[in-house]
């Protein structure tokens, strides 16, 4: 049974990003993504680790950096959806994990789209 978790979207199609209430289920993380293919990796933003669902199709389609590391490296390409692991599952964020990731959250151009969308800064594999 599918519950319901906070996240943060970073949706850098619509070049967007802002807290989620999401269902725990392969289905919501395509809708939320607009995406068919979804990997779930641990990275740490900043000092603090989180698990994030990736559009897995986000360097195929209209390829945009989402998280770079504190030397401007792509850590991700495609749209995030930023949350917590607890066990096996994913897990809400706290409100202290979404001001922590909010204030690494910056509006960041690129050559290719220099008018800036939201990018997750200070990425790093955990």
């Amino acid at each position: 049974m599918a519950r319901t978790i906070k996240a943060i979207l970073v949706d850098v199609m619509k070049e967007t990003s802002k807290v989620v209430e999401i269902e725990t289920e392969l289905e919501a993380y395509y809708k939320a993504l607009d995406c068919d293919c979804i990997d779930i990796v641990t990275r740490r933003i900043g000092r603090k680790t989180f698990s994030i669902v990736c559009d897995d199709e986000g360097i195929y389609r209209q390829p945009k950096i989402s998280a770079i590391d504190n030397l401007g490296n792509v850590m991700l390409m495609g749209s995030l959806l930023i949350c917590n692991r607890k066990g096996p599952e994913l897990d809400s964020l706290t409100d202290d994990d979404i001001k922590y990731i909010k204030e690494r959250i910056v509006d960041q151009g690129t050559r290719m789209y220099p008018k800036g969308y939201p990018m997750v800064m200070q990425c790093a594999y955990a």
